[in-house]
């Protein structure tokens, strides 16, 4: 299941970020929602040049302790 709105909250007010692979414009990008915005999803990066390495990115972000992926 995933989390609701304020379950995501908890979890940023925690200390953690939570992260979403996402495409925009048909272009791979990670959003997130962090402690600075916990109720709001944004870009944390989009300069990828393939969803190969932004799914490369993303695996390297969730082997850090405090990345939770959504």
């Amino acid at each position: 299941t995933s989390m609701n709105a304020k379950d995501q909250r908890k979890v940023c007010d925690s200390g953690f970020v939570i992260i979403r692979a996402e495409e925009r414009n048909g272009k791979p990008i990670i959003k997130c929602k962090n402690l600075d915005s916990p109720d709001n999803w944004v870009t944390l990066r989009s300069d990828f040049k393939s969803k190969a390495e932004r799914n490369r990115y993303m695996k390297e972000l969730l082997e850090q302790d405090f990345y939770i992926e959504d």
